[in-house]
């Protein structure tokens, strides 16, 4: 399906329809009627659209505290601008499908204009989360520990070449090798919050700035658009105050690491803290996190989340490494960041994907199916399914597989909106709650539907087959696509006109119990895992 909006009816009545899980609940046979008035691609272009945008806005603030606030919060602006968008666009097309959408978010009344209270800003909570280690410093030893030699251990703890303020297995890899001492982001950051402290940046002049470039990617009419961007600024402009005034802290605060390492560059208290550093003159080493970056095709979400925020990247390989030298992200920074991307020895958790052995077990093959959690009000990129969509795919799919000739897992995302409840799919098949790495062993053939997790890359490092479910997202491209194709059996998934996937039952089953047993997975294992796999 193209990105222009399918258009079923036009019919004369419109239909309640629930927009959230909350309120499909309370809906007896939702999914008869089950449809959604945007398609999945539009929503994707449009966010990536807006993506690129807002970090090309990020290098016309030459104004060094503002840019600093700004990258301090770009990321959470972005993120809340995504659902607030998709709204607008499902209410701007709901009467072509002969909806009206029900649901708990308050954004819903106020774009379509019933209402001139606008949805109130929502929680910084959730996405400015700064935690309190608890017995702080004796986790920061026994996390030194964790990679430092008994008789390294005092030199580290006292004069330490680098402070790693987050970690992963990447990082902790290279940390055997130096002398790097662990101090939580978050008790630097805790320790230099002050709340009297007032921003000096006029975070205000640059709302309207970035709320144009998010919503001017999306299609809608202008009296939509002006409630949007009323949505969109509001919220930015509380992340802008809290930065403002973290930046701020931090800029007074005495104790901040000359040099750092670093996982994810997404956190804000980490993020906050990389800032000040590099601001200081000093470096900050981020470390890879199975993210993908070098084989997708999300360079604009490499720069946002990781390397606006670091002076230099690890990748696992130095293979990899060139392959994001080489992959355009430089467009996406200042011209003056002087970032260098450097390859580890392989990463350890991919690495020990590719150590396991599969058993062997007659009978039928066994398949692992791993669906994506529902996230509510919420959006990541590359964009999810819209919940209701997601859930009614999963269930017609988990359906679909269990009448295959197969022995089949389902292990959904623990996380989510049925982390503390019950799972629906629950009633279409038995749910696996064992951990995906104690599965592969006991895994004949791999099923994906989204392919930015960490369980995806770890089974590209394994020797089995994998059947990916296309939704036809651009999220590989070029050689990285045919690199995809030759390693994956694909299976295209067709919209029908109600912006419902379906896939082809027999192309499926001969993708899941056809062909060999084994794939070869040098490819990524080169660039993931390395001479070592």
């Amino acid at each position: 399906m193209t990105a222009d909006i399918a258009k079923s009816v036009q019919p004369t009545a419109l239909r309640d329809a629930p927009h959230d899980y909350d309120t499909a609940q309370n809906q007896d046979g939702w999914r008869d009627g089950l449809a959604w008035p945007v398609c999945y691609r539009e929503t994707f272009d449009s966010a990536m659209t807006a993506l690129q945008a807002i970090v090309a806005s990020v290098q016309a603030i030459e104004e060094p505290d503002l840019q600093d606030t700004v990258l301090l919060a770009l990321g959470m602006i972005y993120g809340s601008a995504l659902p607030k968008a998709e709204a607008a666009l499902a209410v701007q097309h709901e009467r072509d499908f002969g909806l009206r959408l029900q649901g708990n978010a308050p954004e819903l009344a106020f774009l379509r204009g019933e209402t001139d209270a606008a949805a109130p800003v929502r929680d910084l909570g959730s996405c400015r989360l700064v935690q309190q280690p608890p017995a702080a410093f004796a986790r920061r030893l026994a996390r030194t520990r964790s990679w430092t030699p008994w008789w390294r251990m005092a030199q580290s703890m006292l004069r330490p070449s680098a402070i790693a303020i987050s970690h992963n297995g990447l990082l902790r890899q290279a940390a055997t090798a130096a002398q790097v001492k662990f101090h939580h982001a978050d008790s630097i950051f805790r320790a230099a919050q002050d709340e009297t402290i007032s921003g000096t940046a006029d975070w205000r002049s640059v709302v309207d700035m970035l709320t144009r470039a998010l919503t001017g990617a999306y299609r809608v009419d202008p009296e939509t658009r002006e409630r949007l961007d009323q949505l969109v600024a509001a919220q930015a402009s509380a992340f802008l105050e809290a930065a403002s005034r973290d930046i701020a802290a931090l800029r007074a605060a005495r104790d901040i690491p000359h040099t750092i390492w670093a996982g994810s560059g997404g956190y804000w208290p980490s993020r906050a803290v990389s800032i000040e550093t590099l601001r200081r003159g000093g470096e900050v080493s981020r470390f890879d996190h199975g993210g993908g970056m070098g084989l997708n095709a999300l360079q604009p979400l490499w720069a946002m989340t990781e390397l606006l925020v670091s002076s230099s990247y690890t990748l696992p390989t130095p293979e990899l490494a060139e392959r994001v030298e080489l992959s355009g992200v430089r467009k996406f920074l200042p011209t003056s960041q002087r970032i260098q991307f450097a390859g580890g020895t392989g990463d350890p958790l991919h690495r020990a994907a590719a150590q396991i052995v599969p058993t062997k077990s007659p009978g039928p093959r066994r398949i692992i199916y791993t669906p994506v959690s529902l996230i509510g009000f919420r959006q990541l990129t590359p964009p999810r399914l819209p919940d209701l969509v997601n859930l009614d795919w999963q269930m017609r799919f988990t359906g679909m597989l269990k009448n295959l000739p197969v022995r089949l897992t389902c292990r959904p995302h623990p996380e989510g909106l049925f982390q503390d409840r019950p799972n629906p799919l629950a009633a279409v098949t038995p749910l696996s709650g064992t951990v995906f790495e104690e599965l592969i062993a006991d895994t004949d053939v791999f099923v994906f539907d989204y392919i930015q997790s960490t369980t995806f890359y770890e089974a590209l490092c394994t020797d089995r087959p994998i059947v990916l479910i296309d939704f036809g997202l651009p999220v590989y491209t070029g050689d990285a696509r045919a690199m995809l194709e030759a390693r994956c059996r694909v299976v295209n998934a067709r919209f029908d006109e109600f912006n419902r996937p379906h896939v082809d039952r027999d192309e499926l089953e001969a993708a899941i119990c056809a062909g060999p047993d084994a794939a070869d997975p040098t490819v990524f294992r080169s660039f993931l895992v390395g001479g070592s796999a």
